[in-house]
């Protein structure tokens, strides 16, 4: 007959630490459930700010699409008429004409995607919307460079000496015009995301 002490034998010993055990994996799983919970409301949020970065700037790329695409077929003729020979006397006055505005640079935001990179946040999103996140910012990344070399090409082009414009010109019919293109990809692109990602 086993021993007791205290009025309690080995039954009543082995019962406490199994209900001692399945306090603390009870504990675990409220715990792990709790922080799941967390994780799911912070990547809906991230989500949504996403959402409302894209929008912002599927907007601005809705209106400097066409404008740019404008640029370019007016840059395109000024290159044509240069390649002829008919474009080096009123080259700069035509050049102002192609931007009579100046060129204006959509400012593309991508903060909330990179906070959710840099807090973790995005390793919780579904597979298939992080890679469509993805290759919507690396698109967004290349077209903000090609962006940013336009006023640096006109600033060259209004400061160099005319027998020099025509490789500058040529180069800026050819970006202005690649720009339109990947800003209207830009456009389609979020119109995409903006289907699936989740409304704010």
């Amino acid at each position: 007959m086993p021993r007791r002490r205290n009025g309690r034998g080995l039954g009543g010993y082995l019962g406490e630490v199994v209900l001692i055990v399945l306090g603390v994996l009870l504990g675990l799983a409220a715990n792990e459930w709790r922080v799941n919970l967390g994780r799911q409301a912070e990547t809906r949020l991230a989500l949504r700010r996403i959402r409302n970065e894209v929008a912002t700037n599927t907007e601005q790329l809705r209106s400097a699409a066409p404008v740019h695409a404008a640029m370019g077929d007016s840059l395109g003729g000024l290159a044509g008429a240069i390649m002829a020979g008919r474009g080096q006397p009123d080259g700069l006055y035509r050049l102002r004409r192609a931007f009579p505005n100046g060129f204006s640079t959509p400012l593309l935001e991508r903060t909330a995607w990179d906070v959710a990179l840099r807090t973790g946040t995005a390793a919780h999103m579904d597979h298939d919307t992080l890679l469509l996140l993805s290759r919507y910012y690396a698109l967004l990344d290349f077209c903000q460079q090609k962006l940013n070399r336009v006023p640096e090409n006109l600033y060259l082009a209004v400061n160099t000496d005319p027998a020099h414009w025509r490789g500058l010109i040529l180069a800026l019919a050819m970006v202005t015009g690649d720009i339109a293109i990947q800003e209207q990809r830009l456009v389609t692109f979020g119109d995409t995301l903006l289907a699936r990602l989740p409304a704010p």
